[in-house]
């Protein structure tokens, strides 16, 4: 399943993001360069992420399995992102018992870390390829975001003639 367009959503898709797109559930802003920041959200159930700006274009983003970590340095970023080819099939726990040993991430976000997507499948093991590493750091401050912003920026993407929607239920 890839991206659609909103009017191509499903009834229960459209419920979803309206439900889980609040400020209750925004965890952190990324924020890279001079892009606007993108907002990683978070019930429990669900992981996703409202892209505003990105060379590969706008994107929101639901789906119910992924893990996110955080690595200090951008060069730790890279050798993380690496190492996962090496555990995928394998449980997160795994490869975060034998791959953090250096405390190389965390698994909260921490001001201007860098993080990485991590694809988990429902057996709970690492998915093959389509992990996100973010080029933007962690920024924990949100001084400007609010329920009524964050469904302004929904709306305004749910108006455009774009494939920039991928919500999995």
């Amino acid at each position: 399943m890839g991206r659609k367009k909103f009017s191509d959503l499903n009834e229960k898709q459209k419920l979803l993001i309206e439900s889980f797109f609040k400020l209750k559930n925004l965890l952190y802003l990324t924020k890279a360069n001079k892009r606007k920041f993108t907002l990683y959200f978070g019930d429990g159930k669900h992981v996703g992420r409202i892209r505003q700006e990105h060379s590969t274009g706008k994107k929101v983003k639901i789906s119910p399995r992924n893990v996110r970590i955080f690595a200090f340095k951008k060069i730790s970023q890279e050798k993380i992102y690496e190492k996962l080819k090496n555990y995928e099939g394998k449980t997160f726990k795994e490869f975060e018992t034998k791959e953090n040993t250096m405390d190389l991430f965390e698994l909260k976000p921490m001001k201007n870390f860098f993080q990485i997507e991590i694809n988990i499948d429902k057996e709970g093991k690492i998915k093959k390829g389509g992990h996100h590493k973010s080029s933007g750091n962690v920024v924990k401050e949100n001084k400007e975001f609010n329920d009524k912003k964050i469904s302004e920026i929904i709306e305004e993407f749910s108006k455009l003639d774009e494939k920039i929607f991928e919500i999995k239920i």
